[in-house]
């Protein structure tokens, strides 16, 4: 395939708040497991809007969910993903003269994602307003090779400058949600989910930061490591749930100062003791050269296009959109049986990290057929969760079966709205058709019988309990099928086809 197929940039580029809250989204960094919005490092200037958040598939606190009436069977709690330590921020000073797009002249600019390597890059040629000029490159990504690893690197270029660089990376423990009351997608308020302990500096001198949710009983820790490529002084300061490090060097015309910061966050999900596993983990990434883990993106993401390629006739922008689709598809999907895929992906907090039927229906037949291996974990993850749907069921009044939530993160109904919500009963027959599908593309017997079969039985329980007889036919009442806008209606065509 042409690799230009596998590039999606913007050229200079708008600084309209609007554009860049757009441009968070579209250059995100995801591996399935994290995901990290992009925003600038350096922030924008008062007065403009950011939805700056890092995440973890997966890891998420209980909020209240309000009805007009808690009547029986609606759900009273949701479990939201949670945005975590705020691991991406890197101020620049030239001479005393802060790098800000806002400021001074950008003669020149791009975002670029790259599908091949697995990278975003932000590009800026930029006069300050005294008149130093320097080439700023921003090189981000999420590994997949080693899943909890996010590094950025942060080269600056002098072009007619001698004197001071100057460079800030903070690590920020205490963060929200982002809400709007007015978007039914997102939360309408944010609560302070995340509790954060008290930032401090190894012995190794990489910044760590554990925050405790406030429901859940669940922990994370982010670690921050450094690294300069030439002699610095340097000052480190750790206050509150926040800590910095400091760097000043020389720089003259045509000469390159790169700064690398690793960041790794480890959830207690995975991880029972994360603050020991991040160190740890941290320590395996920082002792690499960044290139190493260039090299093993690039190693995944090959592998990845050579069994998942679509080609379209024609190509250009048409084959450039399906595979940003794809792309996202990747760095979106769940690496391990604790997560599945959120209905904004990692890139946000739309839809506050929910799992859907999409998954199963439009999502997993793709990495069926691809990477076998992530429908697996697909169908491993509603295992996990069985427990949890038979609960379910018995709360809205089923005596035996299963009936696995509309819309949830670790199994319990976190819809809002019963009749176009938890009343989509389809979606017992969307995961067991997956599973059908899954044994007849890989003839794994042995996982059916781990774990697909159970759910195959639980969900055949189910529809004989929510349905009944009459006249000889077998009927299921009341409930919603894939239209969302035609709701709790009898015998609804597709419902009943699955659950044949």
């Amino acid at each position: 395939m042409n690799q230009e197929n596998r590039i999606y940039e913007v050229k200079n580029f708008s600084l309209k708040n609007d554009s860049l809250l757009l441009y968070e989204t579209l250059f995100h960094n995801a591996n399935g497991y994290l995901g990290v919005r992009s925003s600038f490092e350096e922030g924008y200037p008062a007065g403009f809007q950011s939805i700056r958040g890092q995440y973890i598939n997966g890891f998420y606190d209980f909020a209240e969910m309000k009805q007009a009436e808690n009547l029986c069977g609606l759900a009273t709690e949701k479990q939201t993903m949670l945005n975590v330590a705020d691991t991406q921020g890197i101020t620049v000073k030239l001479g005393g003269e802060p790098f800000s797009m806002f400021t001074g002249t950008v003669l020149a600019s791009v975002r670029r994602l790259d599908m091949a390597k697995g990278v975003t890059e932000r590009r800026v040629l930029w006069r300050s307003p005294a008149g130093r000029e320097a080439e700023i490159d921003i090189v981000r990504m999420a590994s997949f090779s080693l899943l909890p690893l996010f590094t950025i690197e942060y080269r600056v270029k002098s072009v007619d400058f001698s004197g001071k660089l100057e460079f800030r990376s903070s690590h920020i423990g205490r963060v929200k949600n982002y809400c709007a009351p007015g978007d039914p997608r997102v939360a309408g308020e944010a609560p302070q989910y995340l509790t954060p302990g008290q930032a401090s500096f190894s012995p190794q001198g990489c910044s760590v930061v554990t925050s405790r949710t406030s429901k859940s009983g669940l922990f994370v820790t982010s670690a921050v490591q450094n690294r300069l490529s030439k002699p610095a002084s340097a000052r480190r300061e750790a206050r509150g749930s926040s800590a910095w490090e400091e760097f000043a060097a020389e720089i003259k015309p045509g000469e390159q100062v790169t700064l690398t910061k690793y960041a790794v966050l480890c959830d207690s999900v995975r991880y029972p003791d994360c603050r020991r596993a991040a160190l740890e983990i941290l320590a395996r990434a920082a002792v690499r050269p960044l290139g190493e883990w260039y090299r093993l993106q690039e190693e995944y993401l090959r592998d990845f296009w050579e069994t998942g390629e679509v080609s379209l006739q024609g190509g250009g922008e048409l084959s450039r959109a399906i595979n940003y689709n794809l792309y996202e598809l990747v760095q979106s999907v769940g690496k391990d049986p604790h997560c599945a895929i959120a209905a904004k992906g990692l890139s946000g907090e739309g839809y506050e990290g929910h799992y859907f039927w999409d998954t199963e229906m439009y999502i997993e037949p793709y990495f069926l057929l691809t990477k076998p291996e992530i429908a697996k974990n697909l169908i491993a993850y509603r295992f996990l969760t069985l427990d949890a749907a038979r609960q379910n069921a018995r709360i809205l009044g089923h005596a035996k079966g299963a009936l696995y939530p509309w819309r949830t993160i670790m199994g319990k109904e976190c819809s809002g709205y019963f009749p176009s919500g938890s009343a989509q009963y389809h979606i017992d027959g969307d995961i067991a058709y997956s599973i059908v599908n899954y044994y007849l593309v890989t003839k794994d017997l042995d996982f059916i019988a781990e774990c697909g079969a159970e759910i195959l039985f639980e969900t055949a329980r189910l529809w004989l309990d929510a349905g009944n007889y009459q006249n000889g036919k077998f009927q299921i009442c009341c409930v919603t099928g894939p239209d969302e806008y035609t709701c709790l209606v009898n015998n609804n065509y597709y419902t009943n086809l699955m659950a044949r």
